[in-house]
């Protein structure tokens, strides 16, 4: 499970959100495929910044709290 996230902030860091799409769809975690989804919707539809930014928060955060339990 942690390689999910792992992946996560890697597929970000490098912009590859076809594989951000793809881990969505397979990963165990429906939080976690919920905090992609609305990351990616904000991505590609939405015009305000501050809300793309303001998911991409909320993603990282839950993705540094679930690393964080887990460890």
């Amino acid at each position: 499970m942690i390689a999910d996230y792992d992946r996560v902030v890697l597929y970000i860091l490098h912009n590859k959100l076809d594989d951000l799409f793809v881990l969505m769809l397979r990963t165990d975690d429906d939080f976690l495929a919920q905090k992609i989804r609305l990351f990616l919707h904000e991505y590609h539809y939405s015009l305000n910044e501050q809300r793309l930014t303001e998911s991409y928060d909320h993603l990282i955060a839950y993705v540094e709290h679930a690393t964080n339990k887990l460890l």
